[in-house]
C-alpha cells in the first residue's frame, strides 16, 4: 500500500506555473474548436480513434478555419 500512495499524478508532478501552461492551452485549443463547430464529444470521439494522437486531433481540428459540417 505504500507504493500506491508515493506515486503522484501527472498533475502532482507539474508545478504551479506548468500547470496554469497547460490549462491556458488546453482552454485555448477547446475555444478554438467550439469556434470550428466542434464540440467536447467531437473533441473525445476524435482522440478515442485507434491511432489518433492528441497532436493529430490537434492539427486535424485546427488545420482548417471553417466549420464542421453538421
Amino acid at each position: 500500500m505504500g507504493d500506491e500512495e508515493d506515486q503522484e499524478t501527472p498533475f502532482e508532478e507539474m508545478d504551479g506555473h506548468q500547470l496554469a501552461e497547460k490549462t491556458a492551452w488546453v482552454r485555448l485549443f477547446l475555444r478554438e474548436a467550439s469556434k470550428r463547430g466542434y464540440r467536447i464529444e467531437d473533441i473525445v470521439a476524435l482522440l478515442h480513434e485507434p491511432g489518433m494522437s492528441a497532436k493529430e486531433a490537434v492539427e486535424r481540428i485546427l488545420s482548417t478555419g471553417e466549420r464542421k459540417p453538421n
